[in-house]
């Protein structure tokens, strides 16, 4: 039941001809979805990838140029590394995206340009505002699209800062390598966090529920143009959206998790009346038993007793008979008894003549 809210086997990457890549600052798109880019690439799909930010936190002004320069020329030298091309860098103030209200029209132009069917984009669950304003422009750019009539690429979600609730895993084990060299090349933010340490740290935990084969995964969020377009309504927040779609898949599987439990326990229930009903017959029958067992003690107890009373009454017969032999030799062996054994002789002739 676990498999309703996280997915127990590797997932496929949606079959694309070209992915439009879309990071909030430089490096997103290695940290967030390098694996799913190397996998891409194997696969021969053309790989777009639009820096939104300069990434140059709160510097001051005179600072912010030789940043934004240093953070795209690692951007490359990282995307260079998978093979993909130099990234095009929109030089958007950094934490300001929020406030962009072209940001959604520019990334339809950006789908439009290159005819993509893919766009990766951050998750509504990211904690940083321009990850999160990402998300919102990527799902505005593909309602735009929508309501003009003209195709509408498929969503796909990835984390970076923090784990999102994900209907997606993709093994990235072969191309775990080539990430990490990647990861790497940002020696710029390296220095301020050990990011290669938390991303590997991500990426291994996203294998928890998949097979012992899979050593590391990213994991994704899909959302379709069906999706998309079922939620086109004016005043629409794609980020309460998706939480609530969330919930009610959450909702309807507590269900279908509850139903499955009250057959269970509906079965163990009828299961352990007839073990119950197996027990009392079993004790009924150990009753019966033991009175029985009981009747036959007394009944043996009683042989034993009369036992004994005949023994005694052999034993004392057999005194008699001793003590009657006793007296019978000595009779015979009296003195008496010979001397009138003629007597006797005499006597049982005159009988015999009678």
């Amino acid at each position: 039941m676990e498999d309703w809210y996280l997915p127990y086997s590797p997932s496929s990457l949606p079959v694309a001809q070209n992915v439009l890549v879309l990071a909030p600052h430089p490096d997103d798109e290695i940290f967030g979805c390098g694996g799913c880019l190397a996998l891409y690439r194997r696969a021969g799909v053309n790989i777009h990838v639009y820096v939104l930010s300069d990434g140059a936190g709160y510097a001051e002004a005179e600072d912010r140029v030789e940043i934004y320069l240093t953070r795209q020329a690692e951007t490359n030298a990282a995307l260079a590394s998978l093979g993909i091309g130099p990234a095009v860098f929109e030089g958007l103030a950094d934490r300001s995206l929020a406030a962009q209200a072209e940001l959604s029209s520019l990334i339809a132009e950006k789908v439009r340009q290159h005819q993509v069917d893919v766009i990766l984009a951050p998750s509504m669950w990211e904690i940083h505002p321009d990850h999160l304003a990402t998300f919102r422009a990527a799902w505005s750019a593909a309602a735009e699209l929508l309501r003009a009539g003209e195709p509408v690429p498929t969503l796909l979600l990835y984390e970076v800062g923090a784990p999102q609730c994900a209907n997606l895993l993709v093994d990235i084990t072969q191309v775990w390598s080539e990430k990490q060299s990647a990861m790497l090349l940002f020696p710029s933010q390296l220095a301020h966090q050990d990011y290669t340490r938390h991303i590997q740290a991500l990426n291994t935990y996203r294998t928890y529920t998949l097979p012992a084969s899979v050593r590391f995964a990213e994991a994704l969020s899909l959302v379709t143009p069906d999706q998309i377009a079922s939620a086109d309504e004016p005043g629409f927040d794609p980020i309460h959206h998706m939480m609530k779609v969330r919930m009610d898949s959450a909702m309807i599987a507590a269900e279908e998790d509850n139903s499955v439990l009250q057959s269970a326990l509906g079965k163990r229930t009828e299961e352990l009346q007839r073990r119950t009903a197996e027990a009392q017959r079993a004790e009924t029958a150990f009753d019966l038993a033991t009175s029985r067992a009981e009747a036959i003690r007394r009944q043996l107890d009683e042989a034993g007793l009369y036992q004994q009373r005949l023994c005694s009454q052999l034993a004392e017969a057999q005194r008699d008979r001793d003590e009657a032999r006793q007296r019978l030799e000595m009779t015979l062996n009296s003195r008496a008894w010979r001397i009138t054994a003629p007597l006797r002789w005499l006597s049982r002739l005159l009988r015999s003549f009678r």
